[in-house]
């Protein structure tokens, strides 16, 4: 989770994770999400600030953040996937794009992650249906890249391995989209576990687009498990 912050900047207090609890329930259980992973997510991504942001000075077309919102939407392609404007999910964060911000120990500028008041309730449903329905895309991609490689039950939706795949859809989808299929040719078949994937993966070449990441795979993989790591399997058992 990245936590930019202002300097010498007054702001309205966060909601805490629990509280967009009530909000995500009933598309949770539309989608078969287990409550606790969406939180968890949520948790990872923005400790629950509406107006969490990735890197300070990294912009979108429309002008505002690159990645913004509770779970962290990436401008635009999220946006437009979810019928939200940058300007809707900033309405109550401090305006500006200019801001002495700390960001990864250092005070560079750009925007805040400081609200500039407490959102209303109409506000924070917006920002959670836009998080289930981030979650409910993931799952779709995810399924996509293992029916792709005719991946068997270890991968079925009451696994963990599979809820650690789709949060990887969010951290790097290019891990799982080109990662899975040539996992499968170098084992001759689809990797059984989460963890054989993992290991393997660092035995094959993935495309040019992911593989200039490949510096941050470890803190990518580690996040998908982290998230998935509140997933209980023993509620399909």
């Amino acid at each position: 989770m990245n936590d930019p912050t202002p300097t010498n900047t007054r702001s309205a207090a966060p909601p805490s994770v629990e509280q967009w609890a009530s909000l995500l329930a009933s598309g949770c259980l539309k989608h078969g999400i287990q409550l606790p992973y969406a939180l968890k997510w949520i948790d990872l991504e923005s400790g629950g600030n509406p107006c969490a942001i990735g890197s300070p000075a990294s912009r979108g077309p429309d002008g505002n953040p690159r990645e913004l919102g509770i779970v962290q939407l990436y401008n635009p392609d999220d946006l437009r996937r979810f019928g939200v404007s940058g300007a809707q999910l900033r309405t109550y964060c401090v305006p500006g794009d200019d801001h002495a911000v700390t960001y990864k120990g250092r005070t560079v500028r750009g925007f805040s992650s400081a609200l500039l008041r407490p959102l209303t309730r109409d506000e924070m449903q917006v920002q959670a249906d836009a998080a289930v329905a981030l979650i409910a895309h993931c799952m779709s991609t995810a399924t996509r890249d293992l029916v792709a490689v005719h991946a068997g039950a270890a991968w079925s939706r009451s696994a963990r391995a599979y809820w650690t795949l789709v949060k990887l859809q969010h951290g790097l989808p290019g891990l799982s989209r080109s990662g899975l299929p040539a996992v499968t040719r170098r084992l001759q078949r689809p990797p059984s576990s989460w963890l054989e994937f993992k290991t393997t993966l660092g035995q094959v070449q993935l495309d040019s687009g992911t593989m200039k990441y490949r510096d941050v795979f470890p803190a990518i993989l580690h996040n998908a498990e982290a998230c998935a790591s509140v997933f209980s399997e023993a509620e399909f058992a």
